[in-house]
């Protein structure tokens, strides 16, 4: 168990969103690699659709009342999963990899994580402030 300072939820749903985002660059990156197998079927990870699952469960409400609404719990977070993708253009050898499209998706990728990233150290430098006092390192 961490400190609860990095247990809050702009911790937990950045943290989460670079691990998917990691997951998916690999996902990628083996259907780059596999471009040219006979039978390989695109793998991707479909963290967006997660995120929008839950978007109605980001605002908690304050229940100071037992007769207040409840708040689905947060604890439930799953890992997202690496989801194989069967649709799309089939070569007569049943790959359905388009290596551009791969490169797009992966760029795409790419500029998540350094976004995700810079968020993440956003918040360090806030932690950084709040405890020293000063905005320097």
């Amino acid at each position: 168990m961490g400190l609860p300072i990095f247990s809050g939820k702009t911790f937990g749903a950045l943290t989460q969103a670079l691990d998917a985002t990691a997951l998916r660059q690999e996902a990628i990156a083996s259907n780059l690699a596999n471009a040219n197998t006979p039978g390989y079927k695109r793998k991707d990870v479909s963290f967006a659709l997660e995120l929008a699952e839950r978007r109605h469960d980001s605002l908690a409400l304050a229940g100071s009342n037992t007769a207040h609404l409840d708040t689905p719990d947060d604890s439930e977070n799953t890992p997202p999963t690496v989801v194989t993708d069967a649709a799309g253009a089939m070569r007569l050898d049943g790959n359905n990899i388009d290596p551009d499209a791969e490169a797009a998706r992966l760029a795409e990728t790419e500029v998540t994580y350094a976004a995700l990233t810079q968020a993440l150290s956003a918040q360090f430098a806030s932690l950084r402030i709040a405890i020293t006092g000063s905005s320097r390192a």
